[in-house]
């Protein structure tokens, strides 16, 4: 059996305890865009490139675990340059 070839990651969804502080950070430092939001689930989605994917980041209330844990390790967003982190 062949193994499947990824061309890059769809998206990631995380729980996280401040909503509106995590989309916020988000938006406003790493650079998303809000593409939806379902409050009544308290859902927020988000994209880099909103004309081509729906979102790549899922934020939603509702962690369960304290602050201490350590769920991700990291999450990497592809930039065309280094100028484009640097801004």
């Amino acid at each position: 059996m062949e193994t499947a070839h990824v061309a890059r990651l769809g998206h990631v969804g995380l729980h996280v305890q401040d909503l509106e502080k995590q989309k916020t950070f988000y938006r406003d430092i790493i650079g998303l865009i809000v593409t939806d939001e379902d409050p009544e689930r308290s859902m927020v989605f988000m994209s880099s490139r909103p004309d081509e994917e729906h979102h790549e980041l899922l934020l939603c209330r509702g962690r369960n675990v304290g602050s201490e844990a350590r769920l991700v390790q990291q999450i990497s967003f592809r930039c065309d340059s280094l100028d484009d982190i640097l801004g």
